[in-house]
């Protein structure tokens, strides 16, 4: 994928500045913004999504992959957040607010309490709405798909985060107990690896360099089509988290689901990091994600 997004990025970037909202304001090739210890980036390239994370002036969501969502189709490939196989993603709207005030034309360094973003796209036949909000030092996504008529997939990726290559360790766990965790390496028999690839609430990622870690908890999903959590492992790249649903599915005709997740992010020595971790995913979730 890192080839294909590449070149997809250029080719975004020439999309990006051409780009004008239906006001006449242009939608600006990359924003910037600062909300108490996070940085966010938002790329025109990448259609409108999350970029660059930092916490605490430490990077922890690497630039050079992709973000938001993504449908792989048959016999097509990968459409969506900069992909494009077979056809693009088309943006109908993008909106930037800060503190809840809308800004029209973006640019340079935003810096407020909350920052937020809210785009309506059109993937082949998929209506997409995405909002992400940036605010008390937490990240919290929502995506809404809607279909008219059947859509067969390979699958759907949501909520893709590129967690820096230097993160060591993580743990994943579900409502009742059920725990996974491990280390992350960069051997050669692990390269390419996914360390985590089922149902689970949530999620986190340790980066032992810096002492600093992030915990996303799932806060809800449609009744159809799954949610598999997956951390997929290129070393010395990144260590790449995805939901993943309807694989080998179609979205039904009439299909309207939301999914939605929040991030956020920790400070703890290497000996206390899972407790951290757990401690932040119960006060995120204040129980299980909401089920069908």
């Amino acid at each position: 994928m890192g080839t294909k997004l590449e070149l997809a990025l250029s080719v975004g970037l020439v999309l990006a500045g051409a780009a004008t909202a239906r006001q006449g304001a242009p939608w600006p090739p990359s924003v910037t913004a600062v909300c108490g210890n996070l940085l966010v980036r938002i790329d025109g390239p990448k259609i409108w999504t999350l970029s660059r994370i930092e916490y605490g002036g430490t990077r922890l969501g690497i630039e050079e992959s992709a973000y938001g969502t993504v449908f792989n189709f048959p016999d097509v490939g990968f459409i969506g957040s900069g992909h494009r196989d077979v056809g693009v993603e088309a943006a109908e709207s993008v909106e930037f607010y800060l503190d809840g005030e809308p800004v029209a034309a973006p640019g340079g360094t935003l810096r407020g309490a909350s920052f937020r973003v809210v785009k309506r796209s059109r993937i082949r036949d998929v209506a997409l709405e995405s909002d992400v909000a940036v605010a008390h030092d937490r990240i919290t996504e929502r995506t809404i798909v809607r279909v008219e008529r059947a859509v067969p997939l390979r699958f759907v990726y949501h909520f893709m985060h590129a967690w820096t290559p230097t993160a060591t360790a993580y743990l994943a766990g579900r409502a009742g107990g059920e725990e996974v965790e491990g280390e992350l390496r960069d051997a050669p028999e692990t390269d390419r690896q996914f360390y985590v690839n089922r149902e689970m609430d949530w999620i986190a990622v340790y980066d032992g360099p810096s002492g600093k870690g992030v915990v996303s908890r799932l806060l809800e999903r449609p009744a159809l089509g799954g949610a598999t959590m997956k951390l997929w492992n290129v070393p010395r790249v990144y260590r790449k988290f995805y939901l993943q649903s309807f694989s080998d599915q179609a979205l039904p005709a009439g299909f309207a689901g939301t999914y939605a997740m929040v991030t956020a992010f920790f400070e703890a020595p290497a000996d206390k990091w899972r407790a951290a971790a757990r401690r932040l995913a119960l006060e995120l979730g204040g129980g299980s994600a909401r089920r069908p």
